[in-house]
């Protein structure tokens, strides 16, 4: 949902709501937004179900290299990198299994 979207609905500027959602949460939205969206890629690719493509579309992303992109900001990792590891990385968001 968008943040202009969810502002209307809640009768909030997106200006108030952004403002808001950092006092509670810490973080934007958006950036709130990506780190759940990368948490539920992270836990697909763990299993090795499915393609990284796949897990790509399902999480949201615009395409397989957003999803890519989002990662190596993330952990400093490819997909295929990160499924062979399977580990737990220092600093980063721990996934809730």
């Amino acid at each position: 949902m968008r943040i202009g979207d969810l502002s209307v609905t809640l009768g909030l500027s997106p200006k108030r709501l952004t403002a808001l959602f950092d006092d509670e949460v810490g973080l934007s939205p958006k950036a709130y937004a990506r780190i759940r969206r990368l948490h539920f890629a992270l836990r697909e690719l763990r299993t090795g179900r499915l393609p990284a493509a796949v897990v790509a579309a399902e999480a949201g992303y615009f395409d397989q290299a957003h999803l890519h992109r989002d990662l190596r900001a993330f952990t400093a990792l490819t997909p295929a990198q990160y499924r062979l590891r399977r580990i737990r990385l220092p600093h980063h968001v721990p996934i809730d299994e």
